[in-house]
């Protein structure tokens, strides 16, 4: 018996549900075991820090988030003492966020964690299977963004 295409993209989307529950769920733990507070989606604004300062609205556009919710996250992450604001040296006006010696310690033991937890997951797989995932999971990935980018929303029942 074949799986319809309809069939696959609802495993593909009720995998992807599940998965996002998990995600959070492991980045909570991995807080949890490497000392901190941090809760998962501000763990993900420290991803971001890494590579450099970022406005606030710049990281909010990197995380694909709104705003606010990141501005409440980055009021967290200043709480903890693993992000700083300082002055934008082009606007002087404006403020960019910046890892504190203490965000990028909290970083290194997450990403270690994280990475550790990744390499049990896949140990078993065969060589090449986990380059292809990641290949087919960031052309998907790219795939949503651009759709979402563009894309009207869902019109509700009974409309044009």
């Amino acid at each position: 018996m074949s799986v319809s295409d309809d069939e696959l993209v609802d495993r593909l989307f009720a995998a992807l549900a599940k998965y996002h529950r998990l995600r959070d769920r492991a980045l909570t733990r991995a807080s949890q075991a490497t000392g901190g507070t941090t809760e998962p989606a501000a763990y993900r604004a420290l991803i971001m820090l890494k590579d450099g300062p970022l406005r606030s609205g710049e990281l909010a556009q990197a995380l694909s988030s709104d705003p606010s919710t990141v501005s409440r996250h980055v009021a967290h992450l200043v709480g903890e003492g693993l992000v700083r604001r300082e002055a934008d040296p082009i606007d002087g006006r404006a403020h960019r966020l910046v890892l504190t010696e203490a965000g990028w310690a909290t970083l290194g033991r997450m990403v270690e964690y994280r990475r550790t937890m990744g390499a049990s997951l896949v140990g078993e797989w065969a060589p090449g299977e986990l380059e292809r995932f990641v290949t087919l999971l960031d052309r998907f990935v790219t795939a949503v963004e651009a759709e979402i980018s563009h894309s009207p929303t869902i019109p509700t029942e009974g409309a044009p």
